[in-house]
C-alpha cells in the first residue's frame, strides 16, 4: 500500500505541476505585448500622397495623418491607434479588418467599400461616410456624420452621432444600442 500510495501522490503531483504549468503559460501567452508598431506612414504635405506603409498586419501609434490621400486604395489589416486623420481621404477605398481610432475632422469615406472597419473617433466633426458600403462596421463618436446613402447594415453605431445625416442610409439589422441621434 506504501508504494501504491506514494504513486498516487507522485501522479496527483505530476497532474498540479503540470495544470500550473499551463495555468502559467496562458498568463504569459495573455500578458505578451501586442506586435511592435510600425514607423508611422509619410503624408507630403502638398500632395497628401502616403509613403511608407507597411505590409500587413500592420499597426501604428500616434501618426499624423493629415491630409492623408489614401483613395483608391486597398488597406487589408491595418490598425492606427491615437492618430489624426483631420482632412485625410479613404474615398472609393477597399478597407478590410480596419481598425482607426484618434481624431477625424472633415475625413472622407465615400464611396468606401469595407469588411471588417472599426473607427472611434476621439473628436471628429464633418465625417463623410456618403455611399458607403459599411456593413457590420463598428462606428463610435462621428458627431455630424454624413452618411447619407450609406449601406450601414448590421453596421453598430455607439456613441454621439448628434447632427448625423442618414438620409436614404440603409440600417438594416443596424445596432443602435447607446447611439445618441
Amino acid at each position: 500500500m506504501r508504494n501504491g500510495g506514494s504513486i498516487v501522490r507522485r501522479a496527483r503531483r505530476a497532474a498540479s505541476i503540470a495544470a500550473a504549468s499551463g495555468l502559467l503559460a496562458a498568463l504569459v501567452v495573455a500578458a505578451a505585448p501586442p506586435a511592435a508598431a510600425a514607423a508611422c506612414p509619410t503624408v507630403d504635405p502638398g500632395t497628401g500622397a502616403v509613403t511608407g506603409l507597411a505590409a500587413p498586419p500592420a499597426v501604428y501609434l500616434d501618426c499624423d495623418m493629415s491630409g492623408a490621400d489614401l483613395s483608391g486604395r486597398v488597406l487589408n489589416s491595418v490598425t492606427f491607434m491615437g492618430s489624426d486623420f483631420t482632412g485625410a481621404t479613404f474615398a472609393d477605398s477597399l478597407l478590410i479588418d480596419t481598425t482607426l481610432t484618434g481624431t477625424l475632422h472633415g475625413t472622407d469615406f465615400s464611396r468606401a467599400v469595407t469588411d471588417g472597419l472599426s473607427i472611434t473617433a476621439a473628436a471628429s466633426t464633418g465625417v463623410i461616410l456618403r455611399d458607403a458600403y459599411l456593413p457590420g462596421a463598428q462606428l463610435t463618436g462621428l458627431s455630424g456624420a454624413d452618411a447619407r446613402g450609406a449601406d450601414l447594415t448590421g453596421a453598430s453605431l455607439i456613441g454621439t452621432w448628434a447632427g448625423a445625416l442618414l438620409d436614404d442610409a440603409v440600417l438594416d439589422a443596424a445596432s443602435l444600442v447607446g447611439a445618441r441621434l
